[in-house]
């Protein structure tokens, strides 16, 4: 049984009361109360991690990936609250975490209120709690309608370019965006690209259950892939796990007034990719010279 579907068996044994509208388990962040938003990730050696990596990159992975879901919910981007826990064998370098951990927690403001500590005998593993608040609106991934138009943050393919080439790069999360769509109107699904667009993406179709179709000329494509002789560029960026762009769907009436307002108060652009379709079945496909790709299973899956 892989990752999605063990998640798919967790749903039955969840205590989340769907009728009443709290959120839970198959969103980026659970809704504890009427404005209380918790995410939780952890980091493991072997598998997130390679033991040569600088621990600074591993513990500010580790924080951008929790206040990313808090964002793909469209919670408020300051003031979080954390629990962090670790397991970590007793020759590790403790001074040296906790001289990273202490910068991680200023450079994100995120307050520690506890957590766990335990030793380990086979590599470190890292977990964090992460507490917000909720926005003016819940943004969940079965929102998308026939119709929305369909967007994402920023490039994509980047994370997994440098993965590939052993070389560490600076993780961006998306805050401020994230806060910006929860306060307006018109904004339907949305979630974050930790595991690849296509597989991310794929969540909010299979939510929804809509067909979603991206056109493969506006596809945002890191400047660094250009370097690349893969023979499909665009299938490489979709697969990009750990990017932390946010990609959500828009009614059609309200999109131009979201981009303007997106580019007004955070004075960036956003990018078009796609539309949400009518289909009996829900699916994401990549649409490229009038061909159509599934790009479902495109990203990361653990076993």
């Amino acid at each position: 049984m892989k990752e999605f579907q063990f998640i798919e068996e967790l749903k039955a044994v969840s205590s989340t009361n769907i009728s009443n509208k709290a959120y839970g388990i198959g969103d980026d962040a659970a809704l504890l109360d009427s404005k209380t938003l918790i995410a939780t990730d952890m980091m493991t050696e072997g598998i997130h991690f390679h033991p040569s990596e600088p621990i600074n990159s591993v513990i500010d992975r580790l924080f951008i990936s929790n206040i990313s879901d808090i964002a793909a919910m469209g919670g408020q981007a300051s003031g979080y609250k954390a629990l962090l826990c670790v397991s970590i064998p007793p020759s590790y370098d403790k001074k040296a975490l906790l001289a990273t951990i202490t910068s991680a927690s200023l450079k994100y403001n995120v307050s520690l209120i506890g957590g766990d500590t335990t030793s380990s005998t086979n590599g470190a593993v890292f977990s964090l709690t992460i507490i917000g608040k909720r926005g003016r609106h819940i943004l969940t991934r079965s929102n998308a309608l026939a119709g929305d138009i369909v967007y994402v943050s920023r490039k994509l393919g980047a994370s997994r370019y440098y993965l590939e080439h052993n070389t560490i790069h600076n993780v961006l999360h998306e805050a401020a965006l994230g806060e910006l769509l929860g306060r307006l109107d018109g904004v339907g699904a949305c979630t974050d690209v930790s595991d690849g667009l296509g597989r991310d993406l794929a969540n909010i179709a299979r939510a929804s259950d809509v067909m979603v179709e991206l056109d493969g000329q506006l596809l945002p494509i890191a400047d660094e892939l250009a370097q690349l002789k893969a023979p499909n560029i665009a299938e490489y960026a979709l697969s990009s796990g750990e990017e932390y762009a946010l990609v959500w769907t828009v009614r059609p009436d309200r999109a131009a007034h979201t981009e303007k307002t997106i580019s007004k108060k955070l004075n960036r652009k956003v990018h078009r990719i796609g539309v949400v379709c009518k289909n009996k079945n829900w699916g994401c496909y990549l649409n490229t010279n009038g061909k159509l790709k599934d790009i479902v299973m495109l990203g990361y899956e653990h076993e």
